[in-house]
Protein backbone atom coordinates (compact mmCIF):
# COMPACT_ATOMS: atom_id res chain seq x y z
CA UNK A 1 0.00 0.00 0.00
CA UNK A 2 1.52 3.40 -0.99
CA UNK A 3 1.25 5.86 1.86
CA UNK A 4 1.29 9.62 1.32
CA UNK A 5 2.57 12.26 4.15
CA UNK A 6 3.47 15.87 4.01
CA UNK A 7 7.07 15.56 4.47
CA UNK A 8 7.25 14.36 0.99
CA UNK A 9 9.44 16.12 -1.73
CA UNK A 10 7.82 16.92 -4.63
CA UNK A 11 10.09 13.77 -6.47
CA UNK A 12 9.08 11.73 -3.68
CA UNK A 13 5.31 12.39 -4.35
CA UNK A 14 5.38 11.45 -8.27
CA UNK A 15 7.45 8.75 -7.54
CA UNK A 16 4.41 7.75 -4.95
CA UNK A 17 1.35 8.75 -7.66
CA UNK A 18 2.93 6.76 -10.06
CA UNK A 19 3.33 3.71 -7.91
CA UNK A 20 -0.20 3.94 -6.77
CA UNK A 21 -1.06 4.56 -10.33
CA UNK A 22 0.54 1.70 -11.39
CA UNK A 23 -1.13 -0.45 -8.42
CA UNK A 24 -4.85 0.55 -8.66
CA UNK A 25 -5.06 0.78 -12.88
CA UNK A 26 -2.19 -1.40 -14.76
CA UNK A 27 -4.95 -3.66 -15.99
CA UNK A 28 -7.05 -0.47 -16.93
CA UNK A 29 -4.53 1.09 -18.81
CA UNK A 30 -2.45 -1.76 -20.20
CA UNK A 31 0.81 -1.22 -22.31
CA UNK A 32 -0.08 2.83 -21.38
CA UNK A 33 0.91 2.04 -18.10
CA UNK A 34 4.61 2.04 -18.86
CA UNK A 35 4.01 5.78 -19.51
CA UNK A 36 5.15 6.32 -16.12
CA UNK A 37 8.50 4.77 -16.47
CA UNK A 38 9.10 8.11 -18.50
CA UNK A 39 11.01 11.16 -16.67
CA UNK A 40 7.71 13.22 -17.37
CA UNK A 41 5.26 10.20 -17.57
CA UNK A 42 2.48 11.40 -15.49
CA UNK A 43 2.15 14.59 -17.55
CA UNK A 44 2.31 12.09 -20.85
CA UNK A 45 -0.19 9.70 -18.97
CA UNK A 46 -2.71 12.54 -18.04
CA UNK A 47 -2.40 13.64 -21.89
CA UNK A 48 -3.50 10.17 -22.88
CA UNK A 49 -6.71 10.08 -20.76
CA UNK A 50 -7.74 13.35 -21.26
CA UNK A 51 -7.34 12.81 -25.41
CA UNK A 52 -9.33 9.52 -25.04
CA UNK A 53 -11.94 11.27 -22.64
CA UNK A 54 -12.57 13.49 -25.41
CA UNK A 55 -12.67 11.08 -27.98
CA UNK A 56 -15.40 8.72 -26.19
CA UNK A 57 -17.20 12.31 -25.56
CA UNK A 58 -17.31 13.60 -29.36
CA UNK A 59 -18.36 9.18 -30.14
CA UNK A 60 -20.76 9.99 -28.25
CA UNK A 61 -22.50 12.86 -29.51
Amino acid sequence: MTTFSYSDTTSDLRLKVSKWIKEKYSELLGEKIRLLDHPHGLEMLQKFVQQRLFELKTKTN
